[in-house]
């Protein structure tokens, strides 16, 4: 993952326009999502102590939100968040519907959406955080929300909300840069089939999998030995290629399309576990 330079880090005073800088050569180099939002809470917000950073992306029909990326949230705060449905009364889909910033204090996230009562979770014995969700758009369209944690009771002047929506600018323009390169991928991807056929990796294959077996990105992780990033990031390039709007979806036109699900490694999916190749008998 590329990062910030440590000697402007958290220094916005001083050096401010250098960590905006790194910040914007960061989104530039097409980063995964979750090196977008670890940028994002300890480059242009560290002015403002960020703790943790998540980003929802909408899908091109419009009925959900995708986590991205995710930096400084409790690990299984997360877990059932990780689809969103657009036109839930929570406040990550609430940003991105209105087109307004969320400002939520502290406890107030879990008396007005006790749905997302765990997103709002804080490690024992942490402070208190405010949550700030900022809608991201793209050529007058809500395209998703970044969602940033940080100390509770700051205040909230002109100028921190400018620059907060300045943050949010560049992170969409991320995500257009994101997009792109996932439609690279399908380009490519069609061409190494017949006919335009659709061919996974490997990798994707084994996503996959697990996607159709119900497993949670954590779970295909750790199974797979991937990193969350990889798992996140080839998920969702077969929801790309697929042209699918969820991990359902993704699974039911695999099958429309014939493609074949990896099996397990060293098993076939027809004949059970492999023998391993009989050496050559002399003669």
């Amino acid at each position: 993952m590329s990062q910030l330079s440590s000697a402007h880090r958290g220094q916005p005073d001083q050096s401010g326009l250098w960590v905006q800088a790194d910040f914007l050569r960061l989104l530039a180099s097409q980063p995964d999502g979750d090196a977008v939002a670890y940028a994002v809470a300890n480059g242009p917000c560290a002015r403002f102590q960020a703790s943790s950073c998540a980003i929802f992306l909408c899908d091109d029909m419009r009925r959900h939100l995708t986590l991205v990326g995710e930096h400084g949230f409790v690990s299984e705060a997360l877990d059932r968040y990780q689809l969103v449905p657009v036109d839930v009364e929570v406040p990550v889909a609430r940003a991105m519907r209105t087109g307004e910033e969320l400002y939520l204090r502290g406890s107030a996230g879990d008396e007005e959406f006790p749905l997302t009562r765990a997103f709002f979770a804080t490690e024992p014995g942490s402070r208190e955080r405010d949550w700030i969700h900022l809608p991201l758009g793209y050529l007058g369209t809500g395209i998703g929300t970044l969602v940033v944690a940080v100390p509770g009771n700051l205040t909230w002047e002109w100028s921190e909300r400018s620059h907060l929506t300045a943050v949010a600018a560049a992170v969409s323009l991320w995500s257009r840069i994101h997009q792109l390169g996932l439609e690279a991928a399908v380009e490519r991807a069609q061409r190494r089939g017949r006919g335009g056929s659709i061919v996974l990796t490997r990798r994707q294959e084994q996503v996959l999998e697990g996607i159709r077996q119900g497993k949670a990105n954590k779970v295909i992780a750790r199974d797979l030995g991937f990193s969350m990033s990889t798992v996140k990031a080839e998920v969702q390039a077969i929801l790309a290629l697929l042209g699918a709007v969820d991990r359902h979806d993704a699974v039911i036109r695999a099958g429309a399309a014939g493609i074949a699900i990896a099996a397990e490694p060293g098993v076939s999916e027809r004949t059970g576990p492999r023998r391993p190749p009989r050496s050559p008998q002399r003669r």
